[in-house]
């Protein structure tokens, strides 16, 4: 199953995204979650991420267990802090 991933503001050393390259279409597994593939990104589960999926804005909390589907779109990034 594929899915398109795209990072902003964030890097990951995982395959498909070599060059520090900010976009990839990943193969995964069914049945993957969101939280399953920021694992897989080496993402810091700690920090405050903003997940869209097919445009639609999820937190992060929102979306650990969320189930991918194929063809899916994803764009992750940081919450802005401000002060």
């Amino acid at each position: 199953m594929r899915v398109s991933v795209k990072l902003l503001g964030l890097t990951s050393d995982a395959a498909g995204f070599a060059n520090k390259k900010k976009e990839a279409v990943l193969d995964i597994q069914k049945k993957t979650t969101v939280g399953t593939l920021l694992h897989d990104l080496a993402l810091d589960e700690n920090e405050n991420l903003i997940v869209l999926i097919n445009n639609s804005p999820l937190g992060k909390a929102d979306a650990l267990n969320l189930l991918l589907n194929e063809d899916d779109q994803l764009i992750i990034f940081s919450q802005l802090e401000g002060g």
